[in-house]
């Protein structure tokens, strides 16, 4: 799962240049990953 998740991230960067954009994407995710987990 960790591994689709950073090939999204990936994908998410390229598509995105905004520094904004990638930092709430990222906080996005981890949030998600952290529910996941509970």
């Amino acid at each position: 799962m960790i591994k689709v998740f950073d090939i999204l991230i990936e994908i998410w960067i390229i598509i995105d240049d905004s520094t904004l954009s990638k930092i709430e994407k990222l906080n996005k995710v981890k949030k998600i990953l952290k529910l996941e987990k509970k």
